[in-house]
């Protein structure tokens, strides 16, 4: 059931049961769950009836099962996956709870227990498994009987996950009467995961002693003057010393000439149930075909009857050994296998080689591996077991050719990515034809490559004989991408100008010549345009270069910010008719340098004027910034009359007539200043804004002199005399 490699839950599943099986299954008492247990799957049965020649019968067999833990999963011991089996007798002295076909009415008895316990043989009374320590709320034992579980230790040899040691099942019947047995076997509670009973093969047998041949070639033959043969007999207890009789027969005598001569008993110490006669053939040199002893033991068995059992040992002679050692023809290769192969005598052969200067090679092999790259001889001895024969041969290794060498040409460098290279392998040597292949690029000696980088092709060339030799070639894409400087963002000064600008673009890297693309700005496409510019705006420009790559950039050109100018003038004093005054102004804002241009003609921050107009006098100054915008202002110059009348007497009387020096007009010259000399140039009076308010004071009559400086524009001094009287 399952036993070779079906797998975890492989084999047949989803059949019928068998109610004695369910029975046992129920019975393990140390399973908690086995009132769980309501059914069995897949039951298999082998039933037959047998009558026993002696009293006691006896077989070995291994229970296996898949339901045990490791690696076909399982792990269900001490659950309700309890699979069982049984070994039920039915007959004389048997009686049991299981059913027995028709003429046993004492039932079945099942002898599928634990040695020595009266325990049935399951999953969950034979086990080791640590994890079931804590499987149920009451912990369960960690193994039960240990010493007959074995874990399977080959998952490649058969799917079980464990099996039990070898166990003997004997028991006592009577001779000459019929008994029945049946061997079932069963899935408990599925039919998923299977279950094996493996049985020795012969072991079920009613004991006599028993006569077994072993030779050195493991089975019953010998050869002459080679090896001994063991006749090994074999009795059913050790009680006591036992002697057994037997006829020696065969196609030889027992004399001696052929073999050593040999008693016709044999005795059994006491505590002995094995003992050994030993057989040497004697090389006579004669080829006179194939001898045999034959060794007969009776035996009365306790039912009174004898039964008879023998042994024939064949003789063989000295075998005429036959050896083929071919020689072979090549193509050059490192190595080659080279063998000989010997039969028609006993095995192990041993083997002897040596090369065509005598020396040892190889190993004690029939099969060694020597050069394959020139001609060459070699030499074998061959000899058998027994070493009685020797045949030494020769092997003759010619090879054709010589070794193949390719050549993938030089490296090739392409400017672009995906541009086209052609690949051209030349093979040397060797022999034609040649097989190309490229990796990557295909198969023939020529391939065309469009490599998107700097790659690596391996072409391998094999020639007729099939040598491979191997080159490479790279191919380098000299190829960085393409990027594009352009000229920094520009920023204009005045709002109101058109500029002609000059905009530069410069790729980087990738592949020349290169296009450029400035879009609607300029049907132009060198990398130089100039323009026109007299709004904000962004240009933008796209280069393509040989490869076909492109990149992109783009300059913003503003317009910086602009406060309109302005011009303020300096205000001047009231000018005398005529005077020459400076008028200045002063610009600010807008953009610099300015020009100036007056109403009056005068050009510059400041100009010179003069007015015979007397009153307000309205003089425009214009200022023009480096944008040509402008910005005008006005300024009046008061021009006045500064004629002075100077009366030449005064009579300080109080009669309010000429009572004062005066000077008609003074008051349009604040800054004057006034000096008064007597006849002999003394100064008896002097005083800066005079204001007509000197009436001689203390001063006799007479005659005066005096100065009077205007200080005006045009530093006008007026002198003169007057007449004093009282």
């Amino acid at each position: 059931n399952d036993i070779p490699n079906g797998g975890f839950g492989a084999g047949i599943t989803g059949v019928g049961g068998d109610p004695d099986l369910l029975t046992i299954a129920q019975s393990v008492t140390t399973n908690p769950e086995a009132v769980n247990i309501n059914q069995t799957f897949d039951a298999a049965n082998l039933e037959f009836d047998f009558v026993p020649d002696g009293d006691t019968v006896e077989f070995r067999f291994v229970f296996a099962s898949a339901e045990y833990p490791g690696a076909f999963g399982g792990g269900f011991v001490n659950e309700v996956y309890n699979d069982v089996f049984s070994f039920f007798i039915s007959g004389p002295g048997f009686s049991g709870p299981y059913a027995a076909p028709v003429g046993f009415p004492n039932g079945a008895q099942n002898l599928a227990v634990v040695p020595g316990t009266t325990t049935p043989i399951t999953i969950s009374t034979i086990y080791v498994d640590p994890d079931q320590a804590n499987a149920f709320p009451t912990p369960l034992p960690t193994s039960l009987n240990p010493q007959y579980y074995i874990p399977n230790p080959d998952a490649n040899t058969f799917s079980l996950n464990g099996y039990t040691t070898v166990i003997s099942i004997k028991f006592h019947v009577t001779c000459n009467e019929t008994f029945h047995f049946k061997f079932s076997i069963a899935d408990c509670q599925d039919g998923g995961v299977d279950t094996g009973v493996l049985l020795e093969a012969g072991s079920f047998s009613s004991e006599a002693v028993q006569v077994n041949i072993v030779s050195a070639a493991g089975d019953s033959t010998v050869i002459e003057g080679c090896a001994d043969a063991n006749i090994i007999f074999t009795r059913p207890d050790t009680l006591g010393e036992y002697t057994v009789h037997f006829d020696v027969g065969g196609s030889v005598p027992n004399d001696g000439s052929q073999y050593n001569q040999i008693a016709d008993s044999i005795t059994f110490l006491t505590g002995q149930d094995t003992t050994i006669l030993n057989i040497t053939p004697i090389a006579d040199f004669i080829i006179e075909g194939q001898d045999t002893i034959t060794i007969t033991v009776y035996t009365l068995n306790p039912c009174g009857d004898t039964i008879v059992s023998s042994g024939t040992i064949y003789i063989l002679d000295i075998p005429n050994m036959v050896t083929f050692a071919p020689d072979t023809i090549i193509c050059p290769t490192n190595s080659i296998p080279i063998y000989v192969q010997a039969s028609a005598a006993l095995e192990p052969f041993t083997y002897s080689w040596t090369d065509s200067g005598g020396s040892p090679i190889g190993t004690n092999n029939d099969t060694i591996l020597v050069s394959g790259a020139v001609t060459d001889t070699f030499y074998v001895s061959t000899t058998d077991a027994c070493n009685l024969v020797t045949i030494n041969d020769t092997v003759i290794v010619t090879v054709n050719g010589n070794f193949p060498i390719v050549d993938a040409g030089e490296n090739v460098t392409l400017i672009c990515p995906n541009d086209t290279a052609t690949l051209t392998a030349i093979t040397t040597g060797g022999v034609p034809p040649y097989n190309y292949s490229w990796i990557p690029g295909g198969l023939g000696s020529t391939v065309t490559v469009t490599p998107p980088q700097t790659t690596t092709y391996i072409v391998t060339s094999a020639d007729a004989c099939g040598n491979i030799t191997i080159d490479s070639v790279e191919v380098i894409v000299d190829y960085v991408p393409v990027a594009l400087n352009i000229t920094p963002d520009i920023s204009l000064a005045c709002p109101n100008l058109t500029y002609s600008v000059e905009i530069i673009a410069t790729p980087i890297d990738g592949a020349g010549p290169f296009t450029y693309n400035w879009g609607t700005i300029s049907t132009d496409t060198d990398s130089i345009i100039n323009v026109s510019i007299s709004t904000p705006q962004t240009i933008s420009v796209d280069v393509t270069d040989i490869c076909g790559a492109n990149a992109s950039n783009s300059i913003n050109v503003s317009y910086a910010p602009y406060t309109p100018i302005s011009v303020k003038t300096t205000p001047v004093d009231s000018t005398c008719a005529n005077e020459i005054v400076n008028l200045s102004a002063n610009a600010t804002d807008g953009i610099a340098p300015y020009s100036y241009l007056w109403s009056s003609g005068g050009s510059g921050s400041s100009t010179m004027f003069s007015s015979a107009i007397i009153g307000e006098n309205i003089v425009t100054v214009t200022a023009t910034d480096e944008c040509t915008l402008q910005e005008s202002t006005d300024m009046i110059v008061d021009i006045i009359n500064c004629k002075v009348d100077i009366i030449n007497i005064i009579t300080p009387n109080g009669d309010d007539k000429n009572d004062f020096l005066i000077f008609k007009g003074i008051d349009n010259f604040p800054n004057n200043r006034l000096t008064v000399l007597n006849r002999w140039g003394k100064t008896i009076f002097e005083k800066d804004n005079y204001q007509n308010d000197w009436n001689g004071e203390d001063s006799s009559e007479g005659t005066y002199f005096y100065v009077l400086e205007l200080n005006n524009s045009v530093k006008k001094i007026h002198k003169g005399t007057f007449t004093l009287l009282k």
